[in-house]
């Protein structure tokens, strides 16, 4: 997995590209440049990787915010969630340790993760990497990227429009008809009546 400064948006389970989701981007190989196969040593042809998406943070909406790591028997803690599975119906994702995420809102976040790597249980990886755990002899690390999105800014507010609104003069037709035409009567000729010629 290259390194992305992009808060991730989604991390997912996958047996291929065959059956990973839309935008997502499998992460096949540790940072030793082994197999990030989960499946391995368990006699079969089946694989299962980790895929993950990101996306500009001008178009999205939540981030991941914490990756963690549970035994079986442990609760799911509150705004977590399991990782989805898009797997082959052989596969079956093992569950002794199962992999949960928590999902916030972009505009709330003040750090997301960014980076999700593999490495051989005995590999340290210095900062700014944090060890999320061991799961099926593969080490999960993941990094965090303040999140700097733009809040939208109040729209300023009209100065003319304003006074205008303070205006005493509100009741005169002359103000609140500006743009209404007034009609002007067309003056008549006088006409001078035949017995106001002769008294």
């Amino acid at each position: 997995m290259e390194e992305n400064t992009k808060p991730l948006t989604s991390l997912a389970w996958t047996s291929g590209q065959s059956t990973c989701p839309k935008g997502h981007f499998i992460i096949a190989a540790t940072t030793e440049g082994a197999s990030a196969n989960f499946l391995k040593g368990f006699n079969q042809k089946s694989a299962l990787y980790l895929c993950y998406s990101s996306t500009p943070e001008t178009t999205i909406e939540q981030v991941i915010t914490e990756v963690l790591l549970l035994s079986e028997k442990s609760a799911l803690p509150v705004g977590f969630a399991f990782i989805g599975e898009y797997v082959d119906a052989r596969v079956t994702v093992p569950k002794k340790k199962r992999l949960c995420i928590k999902l916030s809102p972009v505009n709330s976040a003040d750090s997301a993760v960014s980076e999700v790597k593999l490495t051989v249980k005995s590999k340290q990886l210095g900062a700014p990497y944090t060890r999320i755990g061991d799961m099926s002899g593969l080490a999960l690390w993941c990094r965090k990227v303040p999140v700097t999105v733009q809040r939208p800014t109040p729209k300023p507010r009209n100065i003319t429009s304003g006074i205008r609104g303070l205006s005493f003069d509100n009741g005169s037709p002359s103000q609140t008809n500006n743009n209404v035409p007034i009609p002007v009567a067309d003056p008549k000729p006088h006409v001078r009546s035949p017995q106001s010629e002769h008294p």
